[in-house]
């Protein structure tokens, strides 16, 4: 199922706006989606708000207005940019869903490979299904037996999937007993959008494995606004992680993982 996203994203130099982009564009990767009026574009002004919003209740109004050098200012109100703050956070988590999703895929292929790889050992032909050295070592398994072994999303959610709609945070259509129909609605509403920034996914996990401990307060709100306020210990080796994430499914172990199913991402200069 195709998804029409931006191929190239460039993100900002200035930490705190990279890290603006970095979010928008995992929750809103479809094309179009930062142009002014759309939802990625209001996402990331909502995380701005919610930016100045937390230093306010941080810092006072007084010291606000006078990093603003504009004794009026009026910080924005929560309840002006909170609905739309708090749909992009559900699909940033949505996008870890989706990334558990192919690692469940890839364990699953793996033991397949065993099998098979078993199997074929046993009938006295390992060459069916394994690289073989000069001396007849078993080495990797074949590309063709790799691919053979995945199963699609689809496949995959069928089995559980109500429990992977409950995970994704969606309603599922189609007749109660109708799996096949429930699969192939998550795939269209939340697996197919989720494939180009999966780089970036895994990058925001680092993010939070890594930067995430070092954070005061962290646990006691979403990791998303935390990592927001925390860019500088982050954002930076993110950006580099997710790239090199991307080039490296150049020898996909998914099939359907490739580099060009991502978005590609590249760093503003500094001026």
């Amino acid at each position: 199922m195709s998804f029409d996203f931006e191929p190239e994203v460039e993100i900002p130099h200035h930490t705190f706006e990279a890290a603006i982009v970095f979010l928008g564009v995992m929750a809103y990767p479809a094309r179009g989606d930062g142009q002014p009026g759309a939802a990625g574009y209001e996402f990331a002004r909502s995380l701005s708000s919610y930016m100045c919003w937390a230093a306010r209740k941080h810092k006072g109004l007084a010291q606000i207005r006078r990093e603003f050098a504009d004794p009026n200012f009026q910080p924005p109100q929560w309840a002006h940019f909170a609905g739309r703050l708090n749909r992009g956070l559900k699909r940033i988590k949505r996008r870890a869903v989706c990334y558990s999703l192919h690692g469940t895929r890839m364990m699953q292929a793996f033991f397949e490979v065993r099998a098979r790889g078993a199997r074929a050992i046993a009938e006295g032909r390992p060459e069916a299904v394994y690289h073989l050295a000069a001396d007849g070592r078993i080495r990797v398994a074949r590309s063709k037996i790799w691919e053979r072994a995945f199963r699609s999303a689809r496949r995959t959610m069928e089995p559980n999937v109500d429990a992977w709609a409950q995970r994704l945070g969606l309603n599922v259509t189609g007749r109660a007993a109708d799996k096949g129909q429930k699969a192939k609605d998550l795939q269209r509403r939340a697996i197919a959008e989720s494939l180009p920034v999966l780089h970036m996914t895994f990058a925001f996990d680092q993010a939070c494995q890594k930067a995430g401990p070092t954070i005061g307060g962290w646990g006691e709100r979403d990791p998303a606004l935390a990592l927001l306020m925390n860019a500088e210990k982050w954002i930076d080796t993110a950006v580099e992680e997710a790239e090199r994430w991307r080039l490296a499914s150049q020898a996909p172990m998914i099939p359907d993982v490739t580099p060009d199913s991502m978005i590609k991402l590249s760093r503003q200069k500094a001026s």
